[in-house]
């Protein structure tokens, strides 16, 4: 009888032993298994964040959760690309605005040079003071603009220093 009882003690020492090492393998299955799926940005956007769930039923709780927010998510991420594209569509018909205008004012500068180019080979004096005209335009506009950029002040006027009169 004692050799049975040995014998039986001993079997549950091993199933006990077994079952811990089961525990432990099912907690770091389930440990890795949330690690993997929090190391994806995704799942941590859909809340796959903290601590890993300690029971299988939490981790499946917590999954059903994941599914359940993810047709939210891709919406938000639809609607931000969108926007992003919209976006981009919009700059890129304001560049090709842009350019269309470019390419007119190179055509307008052209003709001007074809002009000038031939005023000089038909009429050289009249060249000549149409630059001296274009070089005293350039000069006043220069000016106009020196004086601008500078602060008028009338000689009546004084600055006070906050002070009041």
């Amino acid at each position: 009888m004692k050799k049975a009882t040995d014998r039986l003690v001993e079997q549950r020492m091993e199933a006990e032993a077994e079952e811990m090492r089961a525990k432990r393998a099912a907690a770091d299955a389930r440990t890795q298994a949330w690690d993997t799926l929090t190391e994806d940005p995704d799942a941590r956007a859909l809340g796959a964040t903290g601590y890993p769930p300690a029971a299988v039923e939490d981790l499946a709780t917590k999954l059903q959760e994941l599914r359940t927010a993810l047709p939210d998510r891709a919406q938000a991420i639809d609607t931000g690309d969108l926007r992003r594209r919209n976006d981009a569509h919009g700059r890129i018909q304001s560049s090709i605005r842009e350019a269309a205008e470019f390419r007119g004012y190179i055509d307008d500068v052209r003709q001007e040079q074809a002009y000038r180019r031939t005023i000089r080979e038909l009429s050289p004096d009249r060249h000549d003071e149409e630059a001296r005209y274009r070089a005293d335009q350039a000069k006043q506009n220069r000016q106009v603009q020196h004086q601008a950029a500078a602060p008028a002040v009338h000689p009546n006027q004084q600055q006070s220093r906050g002070q009041k009169r």
